[in-house]
């Protein structure tokens, strides 16, 4: 690889991957269990076998092409024998990424968001957006959007795959703000409570304005709890009290 080549986004051969490249001493395969080591290899090359290699997750280099990030990455693609993407970074520290590495072993739903909008997304844009205007994490946006139950792994797939689509995203922002306007009425606002107003919301019957009043009146009485199930337990008492008729059951 030529000098003047350095600073931009490049696609390696496997060959390449093996010859040029050097690992590092701070942040080296050597430096975690072998069980850890070939779970996350295992789990990395499924996803590069079913995916394929992403642009928003490049390995990153230094100007002496000393891997910083991405050790794991790089040997999926060996082992695979696919081409992978490489950022020469001048700037890059192997040290700042050993550190990261150390306090994070993987990447969490923001990240893979972030990676995706940096690769043009559509979709995620919308997520950073929303995540940003209602200070709620990516995961709860996905869920507002595609239900509670949607499990991590399943959600990571659509991100990485490009297939979230939004059906009514201005439907989206009113749900999101809804949830906002619930929880200014609680002095509970964990993910746990923003989770059981979205599932409460999933009802057919469920009125917004219902729960608001009621909210208004009773909200000061939400409680923390350790479940899910908990908290959609007392909102849905909240939510039918005073009614005789027309009570809504929203569990399971």
């Amino acid at each position: 690889m030529k000098s003047k080549r350095k600073g931009t986004l490049l696609q390696l051969t496997v060959k390449e991957l093996k010859n040029d490249l050097k690992s590092s001493a701070n942040n080296r395969l050597e430096g975690v269990t072998t069980q850890v080591h070939r779970n996350r290899l295992n789990a990395i090359k499924n996803n590069i076998a079913k995916f394929g290699y992403k642009k928003g997750l490049p390995v990153i280099v230094n100007e002496e092409l000393v891997i910083c990030d991405g050790h794991h990455r790089v040997r999926a693609c060996i082992e695979l024998g696919v081409e992978a993407y490489v950022l020469i970074d001048p700037d890059a520290r192997v040290e700042d990424y050993a550190q990261i590495s150390a306090s994070a072993n993987r990447w969490n739903l923001n990240d893979f968001i972030k990676a995706a909008v940096n690769n043009g997304s559509k979709a995620a844009k919308i997520i950073e957006f929303l995540m940003e205007k209602y200070c709620f994490s990516a995961n709860i946006v996905i869920k507002i959007e595609f239900g509670i139950k949607l499990v991590m792994h399943r959600a990571i797939e659509m991100i990485q795959s490009d297939t979230i689509h939004f059906s009514d995203i201005e439907e989206t922002k009113r749900k999101c703000q809804h949830i906002r306007d619930c929880l200014d009425l609680t002095p509970i606002k964990d993910n746990r409570m923003v989770l059981a107003i979205a599932g409460l919301m999933e009802h057919e019957h469920y009125v917004p304005e219902v729960m608001l009043r009621k909210l208004t009146q009773k909200g000061g009485e939400v409680y923390g709890t350790s479940t899910l199930k908990q908290a959609k337990e007392q909102l849905q008492h909240i939510y039918n009290h005073g009614s005789r008729s027309r009570k809504i059951y929203f569990l399971d």
